[in-house]
């Protein structure tokens, strides 16, 4: 889950290609819709800075709704040299 679409579709894509199911929430409220909806994931992975919630925030989250899934929280960063 990110909250930028063309990372939320290259995270999926590279996923998908090694052989996982994905399920995408673009956004933290979005994605705790759908684990309330769909139950447990095995992995939920999302981005740490996000607008509507952090993602150590989302993490407690998904373990009150889902203790059997696992969260992985990633972060990108652009370096810009002058």
């Amino acid at each position: 889950m990110d909250d930028e679409p063309n990372v939320l579709q290259v995270v999926a894509s590279v996923l998908e290609r090694a052989g996982y199911e994905t399920t995408t929430a673009l956004g933290p409220l979005r994605a705790l819709e759908i684990i309330t909806i769909r139950g447990a994931f095995d992995l939920v992975v999302s981005d740490v800075v996000m607008p509507e919630m952090c993602g150590p925030e989302l993490a407690q989250q998904v373990q009150l709704l889902s203790p059997a899934s696992a969260v992985m929280l990633m972060s990108g960063c652009l370096l810009m040299r002058s």
